[in-house]
Order: C-alpha cells, then structure tokens, then sequence
C-alpha cells in the first residue's frame, strides 16, 4: 500500500475516533488497533499526537469546505449562502463540541493554531456576503459592513470555545437569521419572507454535515 493511502487511512481513522469518542481518550495504541496497524507505522508519518490532530481538523474542515462550495456553486442568493454559513458554524459547534474541548483544554498549542483568537478572522466569508447582498440593494445603507462582521466572528467566536447543546445552537442560528432580517431592506425583507420555506431547505442541508467517516 503507498505511503499516501496510509496517511489518509490514519487521517481518516483517527478523525472517526476523536470526533466519536474525544481526542483525549483516544491514543496512538487505539488507533493502530482500530487500523490493525502497528503504532510505529502511525509514527512513520506523524511526529506525535498533535501533528495528527492538525491534520485531522484539516480533514473536517476539507469535508466542510466541500459542503459550502457546493452549495455556493447551487445558489446565486448571497442572503442563502450567509445563512448556509451560519448554520455551518453552529452545526460544527454542536457535532464537534467533545473534541474541541479536548483540543483546548488538553493540547492548547493545537488549539490556538486552529482557532484564532481575533473574531474577524472567522467571518471572511461574511464580509463577501454581506457586501454582495448591499450590492443587490437589498443591506440597509446605514449597516456598517465591517461592524456587522465583528459581530457574526464575536458569535463564532463564543461558539467554538463555549460549548453549547444542539438545542442552544439552533436558537443561536435563529438569532443570527433575525439580525440578518433587522439589517435588510424591505426588498430584502420581502425576498426572505416569500422564499423562507426554500432558504431552510437549502441550508437544512448544512445541519446534515456529519463528520465521521
């Protein structure tokens, strides 16, 4: 088997474990057992525990990535794809919520590689948003852009490092869907109102994302 087969197989295995059971309960005995491989071939291609832990997040966010291209690729509407990525973030919150404990409270190097501290570098995606939804003449001429998008990092922010239920994510999500409705203009307002049954099935297919393999 290549080199390259291996690696993906570790990446993918040790995804499944950490995201099902937490990082911190799962060792580098575990995951050679689960592959029926020996622990010095895992160490052939990784360094140590969180050199893999990188590379596994890269995988999860490589998954999530896929998700929203694909539907970027799907809907022309800026308001949707905002949305798609609200509920991206809430769903990765809830799903992922065991292992990014671990990371920070076990492996803070990790941690702080993955997750910046600056809320604005978590709400790029926003920005872009945002700014086409106020070319469409649909964004209140009085909403500042870049205030707006310190907000929505502040509430990604707070949901990769608070830990909320599946529950408080979803009443977050509708929070974030009634401020974007505060800061749209009636033809905005009206897009939202006559299409919402078909916005929620678009992003719906966010909350599906699962991240085992």
């Amino acid at each position: 088997m290549h080199d390259g087969s291996i690696r993906k197989r570790i990446i993918d295995t040790a995804t499944r474990l950490y995201v099902t059971n937490g990082c911190h309960k799962v060792s580098m005995n575990d995951i050679s057992a689960e592959m029926h491989i020996s622990k010095r071939t895992i160490y052939q291609h990784f360094e140590n525990k969180e050199e893999l832990l990188k590379e596994c997040f890269n995988n999860l966010r490589q998954q999530s990535d896929a998700v929203i291209r694909d539907l970027r690729n799907q809907i022309e509407s800026p308001i949707i794809i905002m949305l798609a990525n609200f509920k991206y973030i809430t769903a990765y919150s809830s799903q992922l919520s065991t292992l990014i404990k671990d990371v920070m409270n076990y492996y803070p190097s990790v941690y702080d590689s993955l997750f910046p501290a600056d809320p604005d570098k978590l709400s790029g995606n926003m920005y872009s948003s945002l700014y086409r939804i106020k070319q469409k003449g649909m964004l209140r001429p009085n909403v500042n852009i870049n205030q707006m998008v310190h907000v929505y990092g502040i509430i990604m922010h707070n949901l990769q490092t608070k830990f909320y239920s599946v529950e408080a994510t979803n009443l977050i999500f509708e929070n974030c869907y009634n401020i974007l409705r505060g800061i749209l203009t009636i033809e905005g307002v009206k897009y939202l109102d006559e299409n919402e049954d078909a916005i929620r099935q678009s992003i719906d297919k966010i909350k599906d994302i699962h991240y085992v393999l």
